[in-house]
C-alpha cells in the first residue's frame, strides 16, 4: 500500500526536539541564566521552528507541538538536567548530538515542506516553510539572547541545504510521481549529505560584497 505522507516516529521527533532544547539550555548556562531562563530558551530552541511554521504559514488551529504534552516536557526536563549533561559530556556524546542535529535538519525540512504543501501553500512558500521548520529554533534562540542569528552569518552551508532538499521533495512528489514517504527520505538524505559535505570540506557561504 502506498504511503502518502512523510512521517517520523514520535521518539525520533522528540529526540530532535531534545537536541534543539539542549542548544537553548546550553546558551542559557553560558550566560548564567536562572532555571526559568533555561526553560524558556530550551522551549524556544526545541520547538521554535515548528511554532513559527504553524503560526506564520499554516495557521490551522493550535501548533502541532502544543497538542502533545510530551514536547514541552522534553524541553523542560532538558533544561532541568543541564548540569548533568555538562558534567557527563564527552567527545562521543557531542559527536552524537551533532549528527542528531544534522538528521533533525533533514527531517524537519521535509515535514515542514509537506505540511505547507498539504495546507495549500505554493512551491516557494512551502520551501521557505520547510527551511523555517528546520532552522527556526536556533533563530528564535539567538533573537531571545540578543545575538545575531547564526543562520544569517557566513558559515558552513546550513539553511541552503534545506532549500535544496525541499526542492527535491517537491520535484519528486509533484513531477516524478514518487510517493511522499520515499520523496521525504530522499530529500532528508540530500540535506544530511550536503550538510555533512559542507562540514567535511569546509564549504562556506560568504558575506555580501560591499
Amino acid at each position: 500500500m502506498e504511503i502518502r505522507t512523510f512521517t517520523i516516529p514520535l521518539w525520533l521527533d522528540l529526540t530532535a526536539a531534545f537536541v534543539g532544547a539542549l542548544s537553548g539550555a546550553t546558551a542559557a548556562s553560558h550566560r548564567k541564566y536562572d532555571i526559568i531562563g533555561g526553560v524558556v530558551l530550551a522551549i524556544a530552541a526545541g520547538l521554535g521552528g515548528a511554532l513559527m511554521r504553524d503560526g506564520l504559514f499554516i495557521q490551522n488551529g493550535p501548533p502541532g507541538v502544543l497538542r502533545r504534552e510530551s514536547y514541552i516536557l522534553v524541553c523542560v526536563v532538558t533544561a532541568l538536567l543541564m548540569p548533568v549533561f555538562k558534567r557527563w559530556s564527552t567527545r562521543a556524546t557531542l559527536l552524537a548530538i551533532g549528527w542528531t542535529d544534522t538528521l533533525a535538519l533533514g527531517l524537519y525540512g521535509m515535514i515542514g515542506t509537506q505540511t505547507a504543501l498539504a495546507s495549500g501553500l505554493g512551491i516557494g512558500p512551502s520551501m521557505i516553510a520547510g527551511m523555517i521548520n528546520a532552522v527556526g529554533g536556533g533563530l528564535v534562540r539567538d533573537l531571545i539572547i540578543n545575538e545575531e542569528p547564526m543562520v544569517f552569518k557566513p558559515g558552513n552551508y546550513y539553511a541552503a541545504t534545506v532549500l535544496v532538499g525541499s526542492g527535491a521533495f517537491i520535484f519528486c512528489t509533484r513531477f516524478a510521481s514518487m510517493n511522499a514517504f520515499a520523496a521525504g527520505v530522499a530529500g532528508a538524505a540530500i540535506i544530511v549529505g550536503l550538510r555533512a559535505l559542507a562540514i567535511r570540506y569546509d564549504l562556506r557561504t560568504g558575506p555580501i560584497p560591499e
